[in-house]
């Protein structure tokens, strides 16, 4: 899933995020998922 932006300090912020599902309750609902993410922050001064 694609980063685009943020707020504040990272509000030029660009990469992606890779989500992995750990474990996932069918009777809850209920999922532990982990994020990964590649990201780079653009500096304007």
């Amino acid at each position: 899933m694609p980063v685009i932006g943020g707020s504040g300090v990272f509000r030029f912020a660009r990469g992606y995020a890779e989500a992995r599902t750990h474990t996932f309750d069918l009777n809850t609902g209920n999922a532990v998922v982990e994020y990964n993410t590649e990201d780079s922050l653009l500096m304007r001064v």
